[in-house]
């Protein structure tokens, strides 16, 4: 799959925002392709991220994103 195949399939998913859409694409995207595993961890991932995002505006988002600008 070439990066603007992939990208013309993500397009629409991102109606469900930059954070979530994508998470939901890969479920759906792993799910028809057989491996259940993976898209578990994707749904697992999907869950809590709208969690945080809906009960805690992102503050985990937040503070993971500045974790890791004090450790650059």
């Amino acid at each position: 799959m070439t990066t603007e195949t992939y990208i013309k399939s993500v397009l629409p998913w991102l109606l469900l925002g930059p954070l979530t859409g994508p998470l939901a694409e890969g479920t759906l995207r792993n799910w028809r392709a057989g491996e259940t595993t993976l898209a578990w961890l994707y749904g697992l991932a999907l869950f809590v991220t709208t969690f945080d995002l809906y009960s805690c505006s992102g503050r985990a988002f937040l503070t993971l994103a500045e974790f890791y600008s004090m450790l650059s």
